[in-house]
């Protein structure tokens, strides 16, 4: 198991913690300098995290869906349904490990190209 599977909280820290220094770098540009523009990856790394909440909405959505449907289930159909429940919930729950494994990937990209400052160690 990678860690980032093991410590979904940690990929999530990792990511909060690059949306925080994007909206740093956002605010320090239109402070000092108006015309300077976000850098890329700060742009791709929030464009990532704007797809990751979209997609846990549409899968919440669906859950809220399957949950009317285990209200209203005879039971005769109870356990079928909530056997469809929880297959849904390990398909969501993996996408969002992919998802989440796709941002740290980019993140170690632009750790090692340099530009990513705020992951480099104070010497």
């Amino acid at each position: 198991m990678k860690p980032f599977q093991k410590f979904p909280l940690l990929a999530a820290a990792c990511i909060a913690l690059s949306i925080l220094f994007c909206t740093s770098q956002i605010t320090q540009a239109s402070e000092h300098a108006p015309t300077t523009e976000m850098p890329k990856w700060c742009a791709d790394m929030v464009e990532m995290h704007e797809d990751f909440l979209k997609l846990l909405k549409t899968q919440d959505a669906e859950l809220a869906t399957q949950a009317e449907k285990m209200k209203s289930a005879s039971d005769d159909q109870r356990s079928q349904v909530i056997e469809a429940t929880l297959l849904l919930m390990i398909q969501q729950q993996t996408a969002q490990h992919s998802e989440m494994e796709k941002m740290v990937v980019q993140m170690k990209d632009y750790m090692g190209k340099g530009k990513c400052s705020m992951m480099k160690k104070e010497e």
